[in-house]
């Protein structure tokens, strides 16, 4: 019998050390028996044996495998309003661009090991003084709302979870329940009690009759671990902080984006497919590109009416605004005179004056459709060519033999140089397929005319002109038009990786968000072949918008004062194409917000007894901190808010930059202005590299040798001598 019992112990042994020791949880739009009563849509305080979780009330219900919601965008834009700006300053903006970096510096899902061996099981650090001062880390808090709206749930609080509750004849609080666990392992799949190598066991707290509810709460089986681990789950006490992801994290994610996960669901939202099956071969045209400085000079001196007269097929979308300016305009006149000493006879002589005026001018400002820039450049070559007819100074008097002077001189001088194409109406672009023919051409500005005609006082037939010549480079292609494909419901892979990049509002003051246009590439699954569809996004708004309000309860709410907002969210679920009768699978889409708080440092009393400011003990603070010896940065900080507002005044007034050629020498100066010179130039983490084989010089030179073609989006940041930083996003596009 002893032998026997042996034997059944070490199974059970060792079906115990086979089950998984880490886990995470799918996050989804609340199935219907996800209700309050089983506590699905209630955030508790302090039921748990952990530290205390601040009551997030939840925003989805966790998900079985299969149902899952994810992004399938691969770019998220995000931005700052004024209200963040104003409460966090340029600290609280770092801080944010942590957590961001974070996610960023993820790997493509499919490039991780198997097992996850190289991702940590626990990420959280703690700093003493911190802790002491009672701060909230801003980082952590942002780097956890961010892995909510990437689809993953807490993993702790959904390890054991109710799935019913059904009362027993003797009334409360006499109930069955059913448990469920709803955290799988990265790895197999399967259901598990552990996260990141923590056991979590289980106890169902019923709160009947006070409240028709009840939870099953976890409780770890060793209470010398630590309670909540992963990234996902509401780790946020006084003084930890998160040093990047965990095992779980990683986990969860690559079981979201993974490439082998095919899920029916709706096109990108707000985008445009572009290819995709859809390019026309047997409509192959030639197509012509134009002079993109003509269009640019015109789209500012000329109104929308006229402008679309100048230029047939353009169509102007946005907001068209008109401002004025004041114009300071170099005059050039030549003229031909006879000075009162001149000799007799002699010829008229040349004069070339300058003048300056200034005027005030409307300047039109308008947002193009479909325009599709070839070439874009900052500068380029100019000859000025000066051509003079006049006598021949080695002819006989009176002969009138003229000849003729040409010169010139050539350099590089600063204007919109380019060239681009328009899209026709019901067309979503072209597909290049050959380049037929370039040429070089040149475009002749008249700068001024000096002539002697017959008939006036001096008939010699001088003449005098002054041409500015610039020149541009003119593309024929060979094309296939791209048709505009429906943007519907398809079997698309996960996508692998997804990247966060920050869109500013007009200058840092959040008065506008400026559009841009993302593209990217999905892979559609039909009848088992994979095809790459490419999808245009235009972005009129931050897909992920950081603010900060008083998130607090009126004064008249009844009850306790038990816990403070830190947080409001929001999050959205796409439930097109969920599968009948289950709550997914789905997309998260945005646009979405995370709210900090900003009620500042608050303190709690009670009375009768304690009424004083001994006998107070202070909520959570905002702070930014981590593992050095430096001071924590307690919010509001008026030397961060400083800072933000002498960012105000520095902007990096390079907007673009020149293209390049794979295998040629490349060099390209960044420019700023404002706040304290010299000025100090890096690339921004996680948001965009250069073209492979250059690099960017602390003095703001792009140079080197670029090695591989495409198009290269990348964020640099500029701080001044006071370390004042302001950041752009930039793009070079190189070419084969």
């Amino acid at each position: 019998m002893w032998q026997l019992l042996k034997r059944s112990l070490l199974v059970l042994l060792l079906a115990a050390g086979a089950q998984s020791a880490w886990a995470f949880s799918l996050l989804g739009n609340f199935d219907d028996w996800q209700v309050n009563q089983l506590a699905y849509q209630t955030g508790f305080i302090g039921f748990n044996d952990g530290p205390v979780n601040y009551g997030d009330v939840p925003v989805g219900g966790p998900m079985n495998l299969g149902e899952e919601f994810r992004w399938n965008i691969p770019i998220i834009n995000y931005a700052f309003d004024q209200n963040f700006l104003d409460y966090f300053g340029s600290n609280g903006v770092y801080a944010i661009e942590e957590a961001i970096a974070i996610l960023n510096n993820v790997s493509n899902i499919s490039s991780y090991s198997s097992a996850l061996n190289e991702v940590p099981l626990e990420a959280t650090r703690l700093n003493f003084r911190a802790s002491a001062l009672g701060l909230l880390d801003l980082k952590s808090a942002a780097l956890h709302y961010l892995v909510e709206k990437m689809g993953l749930a807490d993993p702790v609080r959904y390890t054991w979870t109710l799935r019913r509750r059904a009362p027993l004849p003797a009334g409360c609080p006499f109930f069955d329940y059913l448990v469920i666990k709803r955290n799988f392992d990265p790895v197999t799949w399967e259901p598990s009690s552990y996260v990141n190598g923590v056991l979590y066991t289980y106890r169902i707290v019923e709160f009947c009759p006070v409240v028709d509810q009840a939870e099953a709460f976890e409780h770890r089986v060793d209470p010398l671990t630590q309670f909540y681990t992963a990234v996902a789950s509401p780790n946020l006490f006084n003084g930890a902080f998160f040093t990047g992801l965990t095992r779980d994290d990683v986990g969860g994610l690559r079981y979201l984006l993974r490439t082998n996960n095919v899920n029916k669901e709706d096109g990108p939202l707000g985008s445009i497919l572009i290819s995709g099956g859809f390019t026309n071969s047997s409509a192959r045209q030639l197509l012509t590109t134009s002079n993109l400085a003509t269009l640019v000079w015109a789209s500012l001196t000329n109104d929308p009416g006229t402008l679309l007269t100048l230029f047939p097929g353009l169509i102007l979308a946005g907001t068209n605004t008109t401002t004025f300016t004041n114009v300071v305009s170099t005059n050039v006149f030549a003229y031909f005179t006879n000075f009162p000493y001149s000799p007799a006879g002699s010829p008229a002589s040349l004069v070339v004056t300058t003048n300056l005026s200034t005027n005030v001018e409307p300047r039109f400002h308008v947002t193009f459709a479909n325009v599709v820039t070839n070439r874009f450049y900052t500068n380029g070559f100019a000859t000025t060519r000066d051509t003079t007819v006049s006598p021949d100074p080695y002819a006989p008097a009176g002969s009138g033999i003229l000849v003729t002077n040409v010169k010139n001189s050539t350099g590089i001088k600063g204007f919109v140089n380019g060239d681009y194409f328009l899209v026709p109406p019901g067309l979503c672009g072209y597909s290049i397929v050959s380049t037929q023919l370039v040429t070089l051409i040149p475009v002749t500005n008249v700068v001024t005319v000096a002539t002697n005609a017959p008939g006036t006082t001096n008939v010699d037939g001088q003449s005098f002109e002054r041409d500015i010549i610039t020149y541009f480079t003119n593309y024929i292609f060979v094309v296939d038009p791209i048709e505009c494909g429906t943007n519907g419901p398809a079997f698309h892979q996960g996508i692998d990786k997804m990247t966060f990049v920050r869109r500013s509002f007009d200058s840092l003051l959040g008065q506008f968000f400026e559009p841009v246009t993302n593209r990217f590439q999905l892979t559609m699954v039909t009848n088992n072949v994979a095809i790459v569809q490419t999808f245009d996004r235009v972005i009129n708004q931050p897909d992920i918008l950081f603010s900060a309000d008083d998130l607090q309860q009126p004064p008249t709410d009844p009850g306790p004062i038990v816990s403070i907002n830190f947080v409001n969210r929001s999050i959205r679920f796409n439930t097109n194409n969920i599968l009948a009768g289950l709550p997914g699978p789905g997309l998260i889409e945005p646009t979405m917000s995370i709210i900090f708080d900003k009620l500042g440092t608050a303190f709690l009393n009670e009375g009768p007894f304690f009424m004083d400011e001994q006998s107070n003990f202070a909520f959570l603070t905002w702070g930014s901190f981590g593992g050095t010896t430096n001071d924590p940065i307690v919010y509001p900080s008026g030397t961060s808010i400083a800072a933000f507002e002498n960012q105000v005044l520095m902007q990096v007034t390079t907007t673009s930059l020149p293209g390049g050629s794979a295998g040629s020498p490349y060099n390209a100066q960044l420019q700023g202005s404002g706040g304290q010179t010299p000025y100090s130039w890096a690339l921004v983490s996680g948001q965009g590299t250069l073209p492979p084989g250059l690099g960017l010089s602390s003095d703001g030179t792009i140079s080197g040798t670029p090695t591989a073609g495409g198009n290269f989006n990348f964020t640099v940041r500029m701080t001044d001598s006071g370390a004042r930083s302001v950041t752009r996003e930039l793009s070079i596009t190189i070419s084969p």
